[in-house]
């Protein structure tokens, strides 16, 4: 018979898990938000979220404190995982500009090298430490329950955990799978499901409403209409082989964009100087502030993100999956080129050395094997040393058409003063206090090297009798950190704010871009032409004369209507924003989808075709 005492007992214990995941929920929102009354707000702003939310932890909570009949512990094992996902999502995007995105989770095994980058500059703020306080003094109070009350029985505790863990599973079935699916559908960008539904709840919802489907009108008549489109893009093919140099030159980008800065002499006397005579202009990425592996495989096989769904890393696929996406390194390996790839780093992340020979790269090296005689700058194998590395392979391969890729290292965050010996060109700015000019001096010293590999490149190779092409991209923006409340870009005004939550679509935009430019020593062809990481390989194989595949040739051919989309920011021609509704942006966008939704999921009606040089 239950004695008033353990009545009392039990009354205490549930509210104590009530109490909890509440807790939980205000914790995470107060690091997302940065406040307690922020947290407070949006989960009266947030009803259908807030409560799912504490549904979800409540089962959680209550099948772990049946299995160890401990209060403190299961509310400890039940906070550990939104409240870690909460914390990390906030200062990538203090870092990096984004928050965390299930791709991220495909770097987990090197995540020690991925954090090197950038533990030195958190400091965790005043919001941060009250959630986590706030967090140790309710784990306290239910060690003191645990020591003050009796625990609960052993016996039927399995019972009460596997109904704990069926009404979560149910709630997930249910109420996560209407609720999820809807949040992933109505808000495109990761950062809006975040601030609509919390970080633990908009993940969920990623993962659960990220199904890969074609378009409503995925059908085999719309397929064998549309690889009648691709192949009729296909264009004439020239007579000779032209050399490719294709440099992802780390955080490249033109400093000069941003407002408010004054150089003591142009820190890119050679991009600038070389843009009368090439093809340049922005150059559209999927990520500012880091993810080089993921703009780099977008730029090899001209495959959104989105058409991947977004808990699946381009970087982290099956070699089957390789075999059947587009590559356009393949298919210049298929036209007899040597194909080879240098990265002047480790082999420690992306999975380099794995993924690159599956699309087609002959030869995968890092920097070890060149450290003889190679100089440093920044601490890092620099651009000077990578532009001879260039120089050498391509003397070692040009008797036959070889394309050389190179992803350079030198100017990789973090960016601190007294990283470099000397300044390059020295950049003032009334907007910066002295300690933020640092940073910013810091990265111009490394573009100005960059621009130095760019004019190295482009001095050697125009002394080449053989026809050859050069290009030269930024990956990403670089991540210009200050504060938690403040990045470069945000002070010089930029970007209003220094969270991509609160970027305008046009901001968001201006974040993504990079600058490029294509150089031949053959070629007349001139002038801006804005481009991205989706569609720059249908153009490169157009512009080397050499026979394509209809997906390439189309992938060319539709960056006329829309040159460039992640989620719901889409960009025309002209670099741009595009409404959703934009007829023929709206067309490229679909063909897209079900093109790759043929290759990888659908029904393969065209599969075995447009990835076949006719």
């Amino acid at each position: 018979m239950e004695t008033p005492y353990t009545s009392r007992c039990r009354a205490v214990r549930v509210g104590g898990l009530f109490l909890g995941v509440f807790a939980i929920l205000i914790c995470c929102q107060t690091v997302s938000l940065q406040g307690l009354q922020p947290a407070y707000a949006w989960t009266a702003a947030h009803p259908a979220a807030a409560a799912l939310t504490v549904l979800l932890l409540l089962c959680a909570m209550g099948t772990l404190y049946a299995l160890t009949r401990f209060l403190s512990l299961s509310f400890l094992l039940t906070a550990a995982v939104p409240v870690t996902l909460t914390v990390v999502s906030y200062y990538r995007m203090v870092i990096n500009g984004e928050p965390l995105m299930l791709t991220d989770f495909s770097l987990l095994g090197q995540f020690a090298g991925v954090a090197g980058f950038a533990t030195d500059r958190i400091t965790v703020s005043a919001a941060t430490w009250t959630a986590l306080l706030l967090l140790l003094r309710l784990l306290g109070a239910a060690v003191l329950v645990d020591i003050a009350l009796e625990r609960p029985p052993r016996a039927g505790r399995l019972h009460r955990a596997g109904l704990g863990f069926s009404m979560l599973v149910i709630s997930v079935s249910i109420a996560g799978n209407t609720y999820c699916v809807e949040a992933y559908r109505h808000y495109a960008m990761q950062v809006e499901r975040d601030r609509a539904c919390g970080v633990p709840l908009s993940l969920l919802s990623t993962y659960l409403g990220s199904e890969a489907a074609g378009s409503d009108e995925y059908s085999e008549l719309r397929m064998k209409r549309l690889l009648l489109e691709m192949e009729a893009a296909i264009g004439e093919t020239g007579d000779q082989r032209p050399h490719i140099i294709f440099v992802m030159n780390e955080s490249f980008f033109d400093v000069t964009r941003l407002p408010g800065l004054t150089f003591s002499a142009d820190p890119l006397p050679n991009y600038h100087r070389l843009e009368s005579q090439t093809t340049y202009g922005r150059f559209y990425t999927t990520t500012c502030g880091g993810g080089t592996g993921w703009v780099e495989m977008q730029v090899f096989n001209g495959v959104a993100k989105d058409f991947l769904g977004p808990e699946r890393a381009n970087t982290d696929l099956t070699e089957e999956e390789y075999a059947l996406l587009p590559s356009y390194v393949r298919v210049l390996q298929e036209n007899g080129y040597h194909t080879t790839a240098f990265h002047a780093h480790t082999d420690e992340l992306y999975n380099r050395s794995e993924n690159y020979p599956r699309i087609g790269f002959d030869e995968v090296l890092f920097f070890e094997p060149f450290k003889t005689g190679a100089t440093y700058e920044g601490g890092y194998f620099d651009d000077s040393s990578s532009a001879d590395v260039i120089i050498s392979l391509f003397e070692q391969y040009r008797e036959n058409p070889t394309y050389l890729y190179t992803m350079t290292m030198q100017n990789h965050q973090p960016y601190y003063a007294g990283r470099y010996s000397e300044d390059r060109v020295t950049v003032t700015s009334e907007l910066l206090a002295p300690e933020d000019l640092e940073v910013l001096q810091c990265y111009v010293n490394g573009i100005y090297d960059a621009d130095r590999m760019l004019g190295k490149l482009v001095d050697y190779f125009s002394k080449v009798e053989e026809p050859v092409i050069l290009v030269f991209a930024g990956d990403h923006v670089p991540s210009l950190y200050l504060s938690e409340t403040e990045t470069v870009y945000s002070k010089l005004g930029y970007v209003d704010a220094p969270l991509s939550a609160d970027w305008s679509a046009d901001e968001y935009r201006r974040m993504l871009s990079t600058d490029y430019m294509l150089w031949t020593n053959f070629d007349a062809e001139a002038g801006r032409q804005d481009t991205s990481c989706t569609v720059l390989g249908g153009e490169l194989l157009r512009r080397a004369g050499v026979p394509s595949t209809p997906y390439f040739a189309y992938l060319a051919q539709s960056a006329k209507s829309l040159l460039f989309y992640t989620g719901s920011l889409w960009i025309g021609p002209d670099g741009e924003l595009l409404p959703e509704d934009d007829e023929a942006g709206l067309k490229a966008y679909r063909d897209n989808q079900d093109i790759i939704y043929d290759l990888l999921y659908g029904e393969g009606y065209i599969a075995d075709q447009i990835n076949r040089i006719p």
